[in-house]
């Protein structure tokens, strides 16, 4: 089966109804489950969205992931010492954020055809489809 990996950003945005690429992140997300992708989350992503959601809505938000998390997510992908090892090295080449450079070492692990972000830092990085621009 086909994976699609999921930044944090794009799930903000998909859960985020107030965010402007709301709609978008929602188009994207639901055109890969149609398509018959898997949804895979890293557990870093999954991290980053606890954070926002004790940030933004410390009483429903943790509530809101998991439903997400339950509903859409076929994997919580974890952070192993190969993923560990590939992400650092993409960071100290790219300048990436480490957490975006163990996103991107998930989509190697889970075999997956890319990963869908909302960050337009990551517009040009191979196999990276940002929300709203093209979809595979």
């Amino acid at each position: 089966m086909k994976a699609a990996v999921l930044d944090s950003t794009a799930v903000i945005a998909f859960l985020d109804p107030t965010d402007e690429l709301h709609g978008q992140a929602c188009t994207d997300v639901f055109h890969a489950l149609n398509m018959g992708h898997r949804l895979v989350l890293p557990a870093t992503a999954l991290a980053e969205l606890y954070q926002a959601a004790y940030r933004l809505d410390p009483e429903g938000g943790p509530a809101s992931v998991d439903g997400f998390v339950a509903e859409l997510i076929s994997e919580v992908h974890p952070i192993n010492k190969d993923a560990a090892r590939t992400a650092g090295r993409r960071a100290e080449h790219t300048g990436l954020p480490i957490t975006a450079a163990l996103t991107l070492s998930v989509l190697d692990q889970a075999e997956a055809e890319y990963v869908l972000t909302a960050d337009s830092d990551w517009t040009g990085l191979d196999q990276v489809v940002v929300v709203g621009v093209h979809l595979p």
